[in-house]
């Protein structure tokens, strides 16, 4: 039995009067309050997307319509829909990846890896619009040192980067044939002197932020006012209504508050040092190694021949350079004793092009002293145990 067969079993079955009782109670619902009833995600991700793509919108108004889409993206249904023809809203956040602002590319590339996410449909269109190199080459220009690249922006490319190439075959197989290896291994590059021009190109960006978005604050009206007490009276509508009991939400005032809410955070919120971001961003690119491998034997053995044993020289590279840095010493080693577990037909392969880096095993031998040192001490928790298994194990195959 369906709703409407309901309804009319119930109005047939009423007592002689009760019907006319009934709807001198009842006031019409206002049109306004039943077109917010039945503002569907695409409608609201739709008003965003128009937002953003505004020529007149305030630096602001773009973030918050960003910040928006990304909590609408985060369910597979609505990440679809963003690129359908009646939205037409993720061919603008691809295009702007080379913002010349960090904080929009920033979102536009944490919008791109959720949306990309487990999710083919949306990598196929993707990809039909060049969404990989689109990607590679804003991971480029982030880590180019004569731009002002951002490490926040770069760890979220590494991000999409992931979600794209995961079960996706043939975006890796044409990541790879554009340089993807010697792209994302700039990232295990980065010396202090590397993240302290990122810490520049932060502080230069949050001091523009900060007189920016206040001095387009008056101009975009966007304040609101507090919220009426009373509500007006032709909003009422009886208890015993359905629609009393549904939140009505103002997307138009949502779109106002969230801009509120960043134009106030850029004046008191401060900014996380690039160090932390860094941090962050190795751990991705760590993360992203290890997908490549798992999802294919082929380019594990590309990713372990790339510049002569690059990726091998790298890690050792970033071992010697950071020997206290535990929790990322702990996942670079996961990361070389999973490219050495390699099937029989490659193992050979890959172990030689590790035997190209000498350092490596002389970089094994100092860390299993350290550790060793600091498990004397009682240094017992995790990961030094982990560590010391791994150098181990890494040893053993070198």
């Amino acid at each position: 039995m369906n709703i409407n067969t309901l309804l009319d079993w119930g109005t047939k079955n009423m007592q002689h009067g009760e019907v006319d009782t009934m709807k001198e109670g009842i006031r019409p619902i206002p049109k306004d309050l039943v077109q917010a009833l039945l503002q569907t995600d695409a409608d609201k991700m739709k008003k965003c997307v128009q937002m953003y793509i505004n020529p007149s919108s305030t630096l602001a108004q773009k973030q918050a319509a960003l910040d928006l889409i990304l909590l609408f993206v985060e369910t597979r249904e609505n990440a679809v829909d963003l690129h359908h023809t009646t939205i037409n809203g993720f061919l603008p956040i691809l295009e702007d990846l080379k913002s010349e602002r960090p904080s929009i590319r920033l979102r536009c590339a944490w919008i791109t890896g959720t949306i990309l996410q487990h999710n083919p449909v949306s990598q196929k269109y993707f990809m039909e619009q060049n969404g990989q190199n689109r990607l590679l080459d804003a991971l480029r220009w982030e880590l180019d040192p004569q731009n002002k690249g951002d490490l926040d922006v770069v760890g979220k490319i590494v991000l999409a980067l992931s979600a794209l190439i995961e079960n996706n075959p043939s975006a890796l197989k044409e990541l790879y044939q554009s340089g993807l290896f010697s792209v994302v291994m700039k990232i295990l590059d980065l010396t202090p002197d590397d993240i302290a021009k990122f810490e520049e190109n932060a502080k230069a960006e949050d001091a523009f932020l900060k007189q920016e978005l206040q001095k387009k604050n008056e101009e975009s009206s966007i304040a609101t006012e507090e919220p009426n007490s009373k509500q007006n009276d032709d909003r009422i509508v009886p208890e015993s209504s359905i629609a009393a009991h549904i939140q009505v939400e103002d997307f138009d005032s949502t779109l106002k508050l969230k801009t509120q809410e960043i134009v106030q955070d850029a004046a008191d919120t401060e900014r996380e040092p690039q160090s932390k971001l860094w941090t962050r961003a190795f751990q991705k690119t760590i993360f992203f190694f290890r997908k490549v491998m798992v999802e294919s034997d082929t380019f594990k053995l590309a990713l372990a021949k790339e510049g002569d044993g690059e990726f091998f020289k790298k890690c050792a590279a970033f071992l010697r350079a950071h020997p206290t840095e535990y929790d990322l010493i702990d996942k670079t080693l996961n990361a070389i004793d999973l490219m050495l577990q390699a099937p029989d037909r490659i193992q050979q392969y890959i172990h030689d092009a590790a035997k190209k880096s000498p350092e490596l095993k002389e970089c094994i031998a100092h860390l299993k002293s350290i550790i060793g040192k600091q498990m004397n001490q009682g240094g017992e928790e995790f990961p030094f145990p982990e560590i010391l298994r791994l150098c181990f194990d890494i040893e053993s195959r070198l």
